[in-house]
């Protein structure tokens, strides 16, 4: 084997990675180009203040990745989007140098971005496009590889410095002059490119120094990616030690240097042994092919001699004839076939076992007996003019051609045969060799299948469903029952196109999906099943079941006939959606009955205790009891008028009420709470702090409605934050959502009770409850609002370690200002 050739194991790892380089390049202009439509900052520019991927940069990668994934098996494709990606290079070129604006910059996306350049690519980017799309048609319709190879390093170099300049935040290395920069993922996407490029074609040089089986390329291999990992990595950590004030330059440039000269080291001793072990192997190889060699000579003179005894076989080779002769008779024997030998005259001449067997003849019975002898009655003058007929073209016939033959036995009986010619010429004349097989258990086989498929056609055309075959290679649909679906006859269902007319219009694309999905079920005997609603001819809703079974497919598990059965379901679905709304009716009663309860015992307590109140106060004629009386009476009519108010307030919000929507500042709503909360905690020595977004952040909502929901969770805090406390008031954003955090010291609540905090009438500490007047419905009306405004609320609590209340709710896109 050359040394200068890859090993094909290796050159099928650098194909595998020229395709995984393409598909990591195409995926990551797709997902630049979702983060631009639907505005995500992290897809276009990695980090927020680093540079972002234009639209058309996305596109070109694209290109470029399809391509390279393209190269080797369609050219003339690859060779045609690197023509594109060279002209959208050479356009962007033509912009910078003559100051132009072509149209072509936001073509198909705004870029709101301030800079000089809105939405064009960079001049490296344009650099890059030009070398990447050069190197491709070279690759594609020449034979210049090596100098394919070269372009392609051009950009490898370009791209690498783009990334190190990131590394080392030098805007230099990826910016030129004032003209648009670089983005790191766009240099990572021409960087992995470049890469996939260069090992595309592992075996053109130079690059087939680096893959080749020889000592250098095992060591460039192996040295090329540590010595310029390390060079990076070490040199960055000097310089993050140098930025840091770690240490100074001087020290930086010496530690470096020592640092790279010993890993260098180390990494060279790794490998001169194994260097050495390659160096051994091959002499070890030398040594092999010199004795093959040897071996080889050896193997001529043997095969001299061999040749100079040619003459004595000679003599052998008659006794072999006599052998194979005696070979043929034992083949002839051990036929399974009964096999005949007759000559053209149509005597037979030899015979074998099997023969005996079928026939009932014994072998000298049958040598010299006519072949039509063993052939019934009504066919033996028919078959002597066959037979003259095909000694004028003899040829080989083979079984089975469809042709309907018997033979007759010695007791006279008949049987179905199949039956197989072959002539043979010998010097004593032409002779016809046949294979005769008995067919009859084939035929009662065949038999049998018939009547099952006559008992399956019964049994599907007395079927109230319809059942057909869908062919998916020929696009063709066969019934197998010919009965009316749904009062249509078969003829309008075939020609008025099933699925597409009749389906209704919110089940069509699901439907359509569906038996996509069906067609391309890859498992023989596979079986899906979907419910959807057609229109009968009378007009109305019909619910139909469709089941869908693969029973063939191609080699490649490809589905080739599907097996779809179509069932009315009507009657059945009416029954379920029966049963679901009498389930759905019980809940509404269960949940009632609870809410009801609830209710009668929260009202029951502050009733009792004023009928006692009013009861002393009747009875009692000390002054200072008496008014004590009063304000007990007083706070348990403030505490039920209380309660009134909030169960008028849960059904007003059950009953989905129109909310007076306009543009908010989530800052203000913050505020807001912290002035309603901030006299409260003062009387109870509590400090109340808040952290706000610097800039605006507008949602859309009801300010009454929410600062109710807020004054719930905010007199929530301040009941359960003792003194010397403190809470925090947070607004923050994420992603396309701003939140609002209400965070306290108090005692907590306890991991198992998190999951029934927002239920009404819920209460953790109920022995606080009824001296604070408590109910355990503030958490319920505060989830509705945040509900009602498409939000959520949520908490992160454990006993004795405070609370953290998050509401999140939608920003608002437009750009009204907030009220």
């Amino acid at each position: 084997m050359n040394a200068m050739l890859p090993s094909a194991r290796l050159i099928a790892r650098l194909n595998n990675f020229s395709r995984f380089c393409a598909l990591t390049a195409i995926v990551i202009g797709c997902l630049v180009i979702v983060g631009w439509l639907l505005n995500v900052p992290v897809l276009k520019s990695v980090y927020p203040s680093f540079t972002t991927m234009k639209f058309n940069t996305a596109i070109g990668i694209i290109l470029a990745g399809s391509s390279l994934l393209v190269l080797n098996t369609r050219a003339r494709i690859a060779a045609l989007l690197a023509l594109v990606i060279i002209v959208l290079a050479l356009l962007t070129l033509l912009e910078y140098q003559a100051n132009l604006d072509l149209g072509i910059d936001q073509l198909f996306v705004h870029d709101a971005s301030e800079v000089l350049y809105p939405g064009r690519m960079s001049v490296i980017t344009a650099v890059n496009f030009l070398v990447v799309g050069s190197a491709l048609i070279i690759y594609a319709l020449t034979r210049f590889h090596g100098l394919a190879h070269i372009i392609t390093l051009i950009c490898t170099f370009l791209s690498s410095i783009a990334v190190i300049g990131y590394l080392f935040n030098t805007e230099s290395l990826y910016r030129v002059a004032s003209f648009t920069a670089t983005a790191l993922h766009t240099a990572y996407a021409f960087l992995i490119l470049s890469l996939g490029v260069l090992v595309s074609h592992p075996t053109e040089w130079p690059i087939s120094y680096v893959s080749s089986n020889s000592a250098g390329g095992y060591i460039a291999r192996r040295l090329f990616p540590v010595i310029i990992l390390v060079s990076v990595i070490l040199g960055w950590l000097v310089w993050q030690g140098t930025t840091r004030g770690m240490f100074d330059a001087t020290f930086g440039f010496a530690l470096f240097t020592v640092c790279n000269a010993a890993i260098t080291t180390i990494y060279m001793m790794w490998i001169i042994p194994r260097l050495h072990a390659v160096d051994v192997d091959r002499m070890k190889a030398v040594a092999d092919l010199a004795q093959a060699n040897e071996q080889l000579e050896e193997r001529v003179r043997q095969r001299t001699n061999e040749l100079s005894q040619a003459n004595l076989l000679l003599a052998e080779q008659i006794e072999q004839r006599t052998a194979a002769e005696n070979q043929f008779r034992a083949m002839l024997e051990s036929a399974p076939d009964a096999v005949i030998v007759v000559d053209q005259q149509g005597a037979i001449v030899l015979v074998n076992s099997q023969t005996e067997s079928l026939f009932g003849y014994s072998r000298q019975e049958l040598t010299s007996k006519p072949i039509e002898s063993l052939i019934p009655e009504p066919f033996r003058s028919r078959h002597v003019a066959h037979r003259h007929d095909y000694l004028q073209t003899p040829k080989v016939r083979q079984m089975g051609l469809g042709l309907e033959l018997a033979a007759l036995r010695k007791n006279s009986s008949s049987f179905p045969v199949e039956i197989s010619l072959s002539p043979v010429d010998t010097p004593s004349g032409m002779l016809i060799i046949s294979a005769i097989r008995d067919v009859t258990d084939r035929q009662q086989q065949e038999m049998a299948i018939r009547e099952s498929e006559r008992q399956f056609r019964l049994l599907a055309q007395n079927s109230p469903d319809t059942i057909f075959v869908m062919d998916v290679v020929q696009k063709r649909t066969t019934y197998a029952n010919r009965s009316q679906f749904l009062g249509y006859s078969q003829a309008e269902i075939e020609q008025s196109g099933f699925l597409l007319n009749f389906v209704h219009p919110e089940d069509r694309e699901r439907v359509l999906a569906h038996w996509r999905a069906a067609v391309m079920n890859r498992r023989e005997g596979g079986v899906s099943t979907i419910d959807y609603q057609v229109r009968d001819k009378a007009g109305d809703w019909q619910w139909i079941q469709s089941r869908e079974t693969t029973f063939a497919a191609a080699a490649d598990g490809t589905p080739t006939q599907v097996l779809i059965t179509l069932s009315v379901i009507t009657a059945r679905k009416q029954a379920e959606r029966q049963a679901l709304e009498l389930q759905a009716e019980r809940e509404r009663t269960r949940m009632l009955t609870n809410f009801i309860t609830d209710a009668s015992h929260e009202f029951r307590t502050p009733l009792t205790t004023l009928n006692t109140s009013v009861y002393l106060l009747a009875k009692s004629t000390n002054p200072e009891k008496h008014d004590r009386h009063l304000a007990n009476a007083e706070q348990q009519i403030t505490r039920i008028n209380r309660l009134l108010d909030r169960l008028l307030t849960i059904v007003r919000l059950d009953n989905h009420p129109e909310l007076n929507l306009k543009p908010l500042d989530i800052n203000r709503l913050a505020s807001d709470l912290l002035g309603r909360v901030f006299f409260d905690a003062k009387e109870k020595d509590i400090v109340v702090t808040k952290q706000l977004l610097e800039s605006s952040t507008s949602i859309n909502g009801d300010f009454g409605e929410l600062s109710l929901a807020l004054n719930e969770l905010g007199r929530n805090a301040v009941w359960y934050t003792p003194a010397q406390g403190r809470i925090t008031i947070r607004t923050l954003r994420q992603d396309d959502h701003a939140v609002l955090e209400i965070a306290d010291t108090g005692i907590g609540i306890p991991t198992a009770e998190l999951p029934y905090l927002f239920e009404p009438f819920f209460r953790v500490d109920k022995s606080r409850s009824s001296g604070t007047g408590g109910a355990g419905l503030g958490l319920y009306i505060a989830r509705r609002i945040i509900e009602l405004h498409q939000g959520t609320i949520s908490v992160e609590s454990s006993e004795g370690s405070g609370s953290t209340f998050r509401l999140s709710l939608p920003i608002l896109n437009n750009h009204q200002p907030p009220s």
